[in-house]
């Protein structure tokens, strides 16, 4: 949102000063057409100056929006499927809500089985899984 009136704004301000600057020294019968590529155009130097206010701001926004898979690394959950290998399966994690189901894939050659009690090793962002072992090893 702020992003959009920023943008908004910033297109406001050059058609105003475009218009008080070069457009207004027209016939009023002669300017439909300048205003209209005025307004049209405005767009590229607006997106411009956006990117140059709003890019200062930008760390602000960032931790109004924490990484969450940070903060369940380490725990422990119960498998949920009837097996989790290195290429199938889902564990539910508690996390003091509702409790969360995750994709978990297992180290080559381990197999987990439904009830087993694994812990989250690592985010794996090219799947959107978790490594997982068995929850004595950590």
């Amino acid at each position: 949102m702020v992003i959009l009136v920023t943008l908004s704004f910033s297109g406001w301000i050059i058609c105003y000063f475009v218009q008080l600057t070069v457009l207004g020294q027209l016939a009023p019968g002669s300017r439909a057409v300048p205003d209209l590529l005025t307004a049209l155009l405005s767009v590229i130097p607006a997106i411009l100056l956006t990117n140059l206010l709003i890019r200062p701001v930008r760390r602000a926004f960032a931790a109004l929006n924490p990484d969450e898979t940070k903060h369940i690394v380490g725990r422990s959950g119960v498998i949920v499927t009837p097996y989790a290998d290195e290429n199938h399966g889902m564990a539910q994690v508690e996390d003091g809500g509702a409790g969360l189901l995750l994709q978990v894939r297992a180290r080559p050659g381990e197999r987990f089985l439904r009830g087993q009690r694994a812990a989250l090793l690592e985010y794996r962002p090219e799947d959107n899984s978790y490594l997982i072992v068995p929850e004595l090893e950590l």
